[in-house]
């Protein structure tokens, strides 16, 4: 999944998620809260939890696996806007059991811990993740 998409994209995803329904919508669901975790925390966070409702009512989901981690990384990179940084810690443990869900997930993992390192001044962790 892209870290940041355009906001064409994220259009499209909303009109796609207006009309989804059962794993379609999952899947929607989930790209969508990635994608606005910077630009709507708020709405990131609420699609998230119905996401985890559905992933809870379908756990045989295809790619249920990569929208964990999407959720979890979402939500980690969210807490850490906010300088909930135990929360984030949390979320990233979280994310690290599925990192290799996805073709970016190693990677878009990494950046979240340089965000969780970063929110709690530790330089040299922010530096060695960045490897």
């Amino acid at each position: 999944m892209e870290l940041h998409a355009p906001a064409a994209r994220i259009a499209a995803v909303e009109a796609e998620l207006a009309q989804a329904r059962g794993a379609a919508r999952t899947l929607l669901l989930v790209e969508l809260a990635w994608h606005l975790r910077q630009r709507d925390s708020m709405r990131a966070l609420s699609l998230s939890g119905e996401a985890d409702a559905a992933l809870a009512a379908d756990p045989s989901l295809p790619g249920a696996r990569g929208c964990r981690l999407r959720l979890a990384l979402t939500r980690s990179e969210v807490a850490a806007l906010f300088c909930r940084v135990d929360e984030a810690e949390d979320w990233l443990a979280c994310a690290r059991r599925d990192e290799r869900a996805d073709a970016n997930g190693r990677v878009d993992t990494l950046l979240a811990e340089i965000q969780v390192a970063k929110a709690r001044g530790e330089r040299e962790r922010a530096f060695d993740a960045a490897g």
